[in-house]
């Protein structure tokens, strides 16, 4: 185990995401300590999480509660500043496990195993949405930063970045770089081509983990089954269940094209 290491999970309006998320991590072999930085939210949605990481979260969980902070979309702020929280503890590796994924059982070692044979970035999966066109993709889910990565990123994450995140990345003169333009991946992409750096990309078929963030979901469609008034532990159960029942085939299926598939006898 390297204990160098540590998991960064930036997270916001999920804590039901964020409970099986934990559970998850808890399962793993040779967990690292974890950050849990819940982003600036209401006093509800404080109570939630405390809740989970009272039940859910491994001992070596550490929570977190963002002051105020610059207003930038989809989280990127404290996805970003999750980074440079890991960063600035000294670790060798950052692994970015947001509070809507899920880890396999091997998760850090199959990581550490690319670390070991000179992998910049190691990917959590092969993206099924962007990777057939772009087979070699960077995305956040999952994903295993290097100390040598991290000290090209830094430098960028700043207050300039985040008051203009699209202009920002215009200025660093690389080619366009597929996928959303002014966000955390997408600076994270422009960093590594600037660097002519890319990132290490486990088979389709042999993902570490699972983005569980989907459109049906956040849309909050009725065959979910989630109710948003139940308790937060009760949500999370629902949100397992439908991981375990879900038909990719059937009625429902364009609704979850972009949820990556878990094994259900893990969930």
């Amino acid at each position: 185990m390297k204990t160098q290491s540590i998991v960064v999970m930036p997270a916001a309006h999920r804590p039901e995401f964020a409970a099986l998320a934990l559970e998850h991590l808890g399962k793993t072999r040779n967990c690292p300590d974890i950050l849990l930085n819940v982003d600036d939210v209401n006093d509800k949605l404080k109570k939630e999480f405390q809740h989970v990481y009272d039940t859910c979260a491994p001992s070596q969980t550490v929570l977190v509660f963002r002051r105020p902070h610059i207003q930038v979309s989809s989280g990127c702020w404290n996805i970003l500043n999750s980074i440079l929280d890991g960063y600035n503890t000294g670790a060798s590796e950052v692994f970015l496990v947001e509070e809507d994924v899920l880890v396999m059982p091997d998760f850090f070692e199959r990581h550490w195993a690319e670390m070991e044979k000179g992998a910049v970035v190691s990917c959590g999966r092969f993206c099924r949405l962007f990777g057939p066109r772009y087979p070699t993709i960077y995305t956040n889910p999952g994903s295993c930063l290097s100390r040598t990565f991290l000290e090209a990123l830094v430098p960028h994450i700043n207050d300039e970045f985040f008051r203009d995140t699209g202009g920002y990345m215009d200025r660093l003169q690389v080619p366009p770089v597929p996928g959303i333009h002014g966000l955390d991946d997408g600076l994270i992409r422009r960093v590594m081509w600037l660097n002519c750096w890319h990132p290490v990309q486990p088979p389709i078929d042999k993902p570490l983990c699972a983005h569980i963030g989907c459109q049906a979901v956040e849309n909050r469609y009725s065959f979910v089954g989630l109710n948003v008034d139940a308790p937060v532990l009760e949500r999370a159960e629902q949100i397992r269940n439908f991981l375990k029942t879900i038909d990719r085939q059937g009625q429902h299926a364009k609704y979850v094209r972009d949820l990556d598939p878990f094994p259900a006898d893990l969930l």
